[in-house]
């Protein structure tokens, strides 16, 4: 088990109770030992498994091929111990790398399967904290592919929020095409990206908000301040830069 700093947004403080389910994950089957009540009161979806009549969890175990090992510990760890590690690193494996900013949006999108909204608001705030008006950091290609292929209502948010974030800096930046070549990365982003800025032209203020300007209950990422002391210029970071580095 990991110990890491403590989440912006804990588990449910509830007794563990004495009954154990088996969770396997993935299609090598890791096995996870749970205590029932804390696992099915931090998600619907497993409470539904265990408590409401699913014919896989009768027997007290639920199998998830097609979750990602690595990232269902980072779950099991938060469950426990109410903390998240800085550096995403630590869950990945050499077949499994991810850029950072791709990582926490799995995270998101496996909390929003398995119904573990507190989970899912952990990954949100990891993800506006790397993307502030702190640092001119550029998303990963593949992170942007990712949030951006298909639409959809469930992470609108956090496509809202990227498009802020790179209008913002964008608007900021000389001497660079990061933020041009990004927008060609994909199709739909790039079109986005072209709408945020002609509307924001066209507001009668020329001045730029970032869309975490007004959020108080950031958890800046440690690492950001590293990040930044990097960039005094304010030169913009490359996404790449995020692969393992914290």
């Amino acid at each position: 088990m990991v110990i890491g700093k403590i989440a912006p947004v804990a588990p449910p403080h509830v007794p563990h109770g004495t009954s154990i389910v088996k969770i396997f994950v993935g299609p090598e089957k890791k096995e996870l030992a749970m205590h029932k009540d804390l696992l099915c009161a931090a998600s619907k979806y497993f409470n539904a498994a265990f408590n409401h009549g699913f014919a896989e969890g009768e027997d007290g175990v639920i199998n998830l091929p097609e979750e990602e090992p690595g990232r269902f510990q980072l779950f099991y760890d938060w469950l426990y111990t109410g903390r998240v590690v800085n550096g995403p690193s630590i869950y990945m494996t050499e077949d499994t790398q991810l850029y950072s900013d791709e990582f926490w949006l799995e995270i998101y999108k496996m909390a929003d399967r398995l119904m573990v909204p507190s989970l899912g608001e952990v990954a949100t705030l990891r993800l506006y904290a790397m993307f502030s008006d702190k640092v001119p950091l550029v998303p990963s290609n593949e992170f942007i592919a990712a949030l951006f292929e298909n639409k959809s209502q469930t992470w609108s948010f956090i496509e809202g929020h990227i498009l802020g974030h790179v209008c913002y800096w964008a608007h900021r930046s000389t001497g660079t095409t990061a933020w041009y070549e990004l927008a060609a990365s994909n199709d739909r982003f790039g079109a986005l990206v072209g709408q945020t800025l002609l509307s924001n032209l066209s507001q009668l203020s020329d001045s730029y908000v970032h869309p975490g300007y007004l959020r108080k209950d950031q958890d800046e990422v440690g690492a950001c301040d590293e990040l930044q002391a990097k960039t005094g210029n304010k030169k913009p970071l490359q996404g790449k830069l995020l692969k393992r580095a914290y």
